[in-house]
């Protein structure tokens, strides 16, 4: 490279007055998305990587929010004094999608540089990288529907999921928690 002289470099023409970056971008995203059985055979193939060894798979996911679920269901319904059977469709359905969207963030921001290999060899939009991500968080986020769905078994059940809990009525108050010689009004 430094033997090269000027004359034999490539020039560069850039104009400040028309930046190409929107025009750039837009291509990128719009040649990544035409490319998303690509981006979804690579988020396949990460996960098959990731579990090939395990007997459960993905499902140890699963397994591991299903038993989190339990003890959180049981702990928070006790604490809160709510029936389990109303709050737990609640639980699993924040649940769920918190860990999908935390995993999600997680994963993006190494997305590229996991890709480095594939990113070096292939001229590939990298909108085709950061799809990769997303399906790859959708499929797995996909192995904890059972847990949301478990509960839709019952009639009417998925109606009362778009609603929030009830709690616990207070306790009647008793005209002993009063104190006799306070005034019905307090001076102001």
């Amino acid at each position: 490279m430094l033997d090269q002289t000027a004359a034999t470099m490539p020039a560069y023409h850039v104009d400040a007055a028309d930046p190409q970056r929107l025009r750039k971008a837009i291509e990128d995203v719009r040649l990544g998305t035409s490319r998303w059985r690509l981006a979804f055979t690579l988020a396949w193939l990460d996960i098959s990587n990731r579990y090939r060894g395990s007997v459960l798979g993905p499902f140890w996911l699963t397994l591991s929010t299903g038993v989190m679920l339990a003890g959180l269901g049981l702990l928070y319904a006790r604490l809160f004094d709510l029936p389990l059977r109303e709050y737990l469709p609640h639980l699993a359905v924040s649940l769920v999608i918190w860990n999908a969207i935390s995993q999600m963030v997680n994963d993006s921001t190494t997305s590229l540089i996991s890709s480095e290999a594939i990113i070096r060899q292939l001229p590939l939009p990298y909108t085709v990288h950061a799809l990769r991500c997303v399906m790859r968080n959708g499929i797995i986020a996909a192995h904890n529907l059972p847990l949301i769905l478990l509960r839709a078994q019952q009639p009417g059940s998925m109606l009362r999921l778009f609603s929030p809990p009830r709690t616990a009525p207070p306790p009647p108050r008793k005209t002993s928690d009063i104190a006799p010689d306070a005034p019905a009004e307090w001076p102001g």
